[in-house]
């Protein structure tokens, strides 16, 4: 609950005056008092030397005024200041002007004018004071060669995804430019839309402060827009929409057999009867929402055509990715650790602590929320992930990944709380597909068996369906790092399955 500070100072000297005061009821008080609006947040604004949302990096004695947008509009009192958390490294003036100083790191955070306040109005950024930027080398395109082959159609749109060389560049941030603004144009991150039937070219520039930015281009194919005729959706997309996970986002374009085959499919319009369990937006792409077994019915519709589908949630099935984001999921709000970026692949998260860092990655908490789970079915729970350091099965010494669930904590319970697997401990009890060790330059992609030992309740009858109070995975005890990247967390009904997601993954990249 948020506590409306002024409010309650202002009736505390109102109750201390009127304490002093005849307890007459013809006391005239001068009218009743006035409810003062506070500030419910603040919100940084970015600026020319943000890396991501989080994160500045400056050279020493550059300047640069912070601002900040405060809601509720109507607040009594919209004032702020600005402190530093290491002033050999950054100051800042009460009212956001900043100047570095000396390479290193500090905190600077706004508060409201009063110096405290909620979580949501105190938000800061990392100032990073650095002797030299690192300049982007290259631009690589990532998702481009469809948009030759294939192109997409006038009034489309496509997200094109680039990264950066080196990995160390300081700002992995791009100008977009169209060099044929009326045959396609493109907006400020990325996304290509087309204007009309032709060819058009995009320049992609690196936005670095370097004084020559490298840049590429690449070009779009924009088709006419044809007509359809008729569709259908197909058997195989009927089958796979039966058993959706939660978490998962599909294209909806992908299930349509279109006549004539070479029609616009953008042309369909869709809406879901049930978007708590899966919605879908208005370019075909559906996402489900529930966490427990559910269905839904997808509508296609364009001209006079109307087609339907039905969605259906597997209970027990997990299918979430964290390229854009952590979605429903949550970080364990004791550790101080916060998501730092995502990039179109995977989301980053900073840990919290000092000497040890430690970032929970939470599904489903105690007391807010429950889920189910079925190994006797989806037995497998993986993750990919990628953390610098080296795990070892058993130990925390280097850090540690346990997975926790139960469906109560205490004697009830029937499954839970930490699993421990065949290393009989809860501390990296995962398996490593494929085999072999914990790698600390790449991305790992780590499972669990459901069907194994936990420290308190291990079932002795699988064939049932368990109700979930808690789900996290335990990101703890981290000295030579502090953060990790989450990639997706998916359910399987075996290792083979598994193993043929990922290998399908790494053909699709």
């Amino acid at each position: 609950m948020r506590t409306n500070y002024r409010t309650l100072l202002y009736s505390t000297a109102f109750c201390l005056i009127a304490g002093f005061s005849s307890c007459s009821d013809e006391t005239d008080l001068g009218g009743s008092l006035q409810e003062i609006q506070t500030i419910s947040s603040i919100t940084l604004n970015q600026t020319a030397y943000n890396a991501d949302v989080q994160n500045l990096y400056m050279l020493p004695n550059q300047e640069i005024q912070l601002s900040c947008t405060v809601l509720p509009e109507e607040a009594n009192d919209k004032s702020v200041k600005w402190t530093s958390q290491n002033e050999t490294v950054a100051v800042v003036s009460a009212d956001g002007y900043l100047v570095t100083k000396n390479v290193g790191t500090t905190v600077v955070r706004v508060t409201p004018g009063i110096g405290f306040g909620p979580s949501a109005t105190t938000p800061s950024f990392t100032i990073n004071v650095v002797d030299h930027f690192n300049y982007i080398e290259e631009i690589t395109l990532k998702n481009t060669d469809i948009l030759v082959t294939e192109g997409i159609s006038e009034s489309a749109s496509y997200q094109v995804e680039v990264d950066a060389l080196p990995a160390t560049a300081t700002f992995k941030r791009y100008k977009w430019e169209s060099l044929n603004p009326e045959i396609a144009r493109v907006d400020d991150s990325g996304v290509v839309t087309g204007v009309k039937a032709g060819t058009a070219t995009i320049k992609v520039t690196a936005d670095d402060f370097s004084a020559s930015p490298v840049s590429t281009t690449f070009t779009v194919k924009i088709n006419p827009v044809i007509q359809i005729e008729n569709f259908e959706f197909t058997n195989e997309a009927k089958e796979y929409l039966g058993q959706l996970g939660y978490g998962e986002v599909y294209d909806l374009k992908k299930s349509v057999a279109l006549t004539p085959s070479n029609a616009t499919v953008e042309l369909i319009s869709w809406s879901s009867d049930n978007a708590s369990v899966a919605s879908v937006d208005e370019d075909g792409v559906l996402t489900v929402h529930s966490m427990l077994s559910g269905s839904a019915t997808i509508t296609a519709s364009t001209g006079e055509l109307t087609k339907t589908v039905s969605v259906n949630v597997a209970e027990g099935r997990i299918w979430y990715s964290f390229e854009n984001g952590i979605g429903d999921w949550s970080l364990e709000s004791g550790n101080n650790s916060s998501v730092v970026k995502s990039d179109g692949e995977k989301t980053t998260i900073k840990m919290g602590g000092s000497d040890k860092y430690r970032g929970d990655f939470v599904w489903v908490r105690n007391g807010v929320s429950q889920t189910k789970i079925t190994p006797s079915v989806y037995r497998y729970l993986a993750m990919k992930i990628n953390v610098a350091s080296p795990l070892s099965a058993g130990s925390n010494a280097n850090g540690c990944i346990k997975l926790e669930l139960w469906d109560d904590s205490g004697d009830k319970g029937t499954i839970g709380n930490n699993y421990t697997g065949a290393v009989n401990s809860a501390n990296n009890s995962f398996e490593v597909l494929n085999g072999g060790s914990f790698q600390t330059t790449a991305p790992n992609v780590i499972y669990w068996d459901l069907q194994s030992n936990y420290d308190k309740h291990t079932p002795t009858d699988w064939n049932q369906t368990f109700t979930l109070n808690c789900l996290k995975f335990v990101i703890a005890d981290y000295t030579a790092t502090d953060s990790y990247d989450i990639y997706w967390v998916r359910s399987f009904k075996t290792v083979e399955e598994l193993e043929a997601f990922v290998a399908s993954e790494d053909t699709n990249k």
